[in-house]
């Protein structure tokens, strides 16, 4: 009798947790959810591009990727983020004729850092960039690489500092090896 009992709740438990979980998954407004993107869209990996002379000298990587760019210097990560927006202030998916861009541009700035600081990608990624930008064949940057990651190796004493893609959002480490 008492495992008779004990089933049922936990049918009725689990039960239970089968419609909450549905539940708390289904948009709020079914009218004004957004459509589902695509899950090949989801994984693009971000990949850092060596700067071979195509930006400032002062850059030694950089993102280019959805809206946003970020440029790796030896004493800033400097973050530039645009959206576009519709004569309503919404932010709209494409940009369109006439349509106004938002822009925001910041920085990490690394204090202090070490005078050993060297900045290198790691893992070469498949593919390469190229720039052929005007008609002179001298400014063309071609086979640009690129890496899965950039590390800043000696970035402050006994620390390196490690930059990748984690399923789309940039993150960091800082890797500190003992005295």
């Amino acid at each position: 009798m008492m495992f008779t009992t004990m089933r049922r709740f936990l049918a009725i438990f689990f039960t239970l947790l089968l419609v909450i979980s549905s539940v708390m998954v289904m948009p709020i407004n079914p009218a004004r959810a957004e459509p589902a993107i695509p899950s090949t869209m989801i994984q693009v990996p971000t990949l850092f591009i060596e700067n071979r002379g195509q930006l400032d000298d002062s850059v030694h990587y950089y993102i280019k990727s959805g809206g946003r760019s970020v440029y790796f210097t030896e004493d800033s990560i400097v973050f530039s983020l645009s959206r576009y927006i519709d004569d309503n202030g919404e932010q709209i998916t494409a940009k369109q004729e006439g349509k106004q861009v938002e822009r925001l541009v910041f920085s990490m700035d690394l204090l202090g850092t070490s005078d050993s600081l060297f900045i290198e990608g790691r893992d070469m990624a498949p593919g390469k960039v190229n720039y052929l930008i005007g008609n002179d064949p001298s400014q063309w940057h071609t086979n640009v690489p690129l890496y899965s990651e950039v590390i800043y190796t000696s970035v402050y004493p006994n620390t390196d500092l490690r930059l990748y893609d984690d399923a789309g959002t940039l993150r960091y480490d800082f890797i500190v090896r003992p005295l």
